[in-house]
């Protein structure tokens, strides 16, 4: 009515080595570093059966950028992907050539209550508005896990 352009964006876990340390993508990277390091000797976890849709931000913020080229709507950023809290432990052990039985503690106290235990994007209707410009995440998984172990 007044000509203002509104856009609304959800967006999930998306991670970079800029995020603060409670994201725990940038968390168990940065410790298990300091493993291979011999900095500290392991690490606590709470539920790591965790699922999250973890992405990586600097490729999250294209189609931030893009969507001021679309009509005024809401949209999902996210990967669309699951991957287990478990899963990413175990990605960021094998970057550092380490055994993570060795090293991860779960502990009780740090499970939160109440706590979804699937957090997962749907980008299908995503993927279709930025069709035209071929976006769609490609940055996933082991792919993320190993882009934050190589850049902290």
């Amino acid at each position: 009515y007044l000509g203002v352009n509104c856009y609304s964006m959800i967006l999930f876990n998306i991670v970079s080595p800029l995020s603060p340390m409670r994201f725990v993508g940038k968390k168990i990277c940065y410790l298990v570093k300091k493993i291979k390091r011999k900095r500290i000797k392991n690490i606590s976890v709470g539920n790591i059966d965790s699922i999250r849709d973890f992405g990586w931000a600097p490729e999250m913020v294209i189609p931030m950028y893009l969507m001021q080229f679309l009509k005024p709507q809401d949209i999902i950023i996210g990967t669309g992907k699951a991957m287990s809290v478990k899963k990413l432990i175990l990605y960021a052990f094998k970057y550092y050539k380490l055994d993570y039985k060795n090293f991860i503690i779960v502990d009780k106290k740090l499970v939160r209550k109440k706590e979804r235990k699937k957090i997962i994007s749907s980008m299908s209707n995503t993927i279709k508005l930025l069709k035209k410009w071929n976006w769609k995440p490609r940055i996933t998984e082991k792919k993320f896990v190993y882009k934050m172990c190589e850049n902290l």
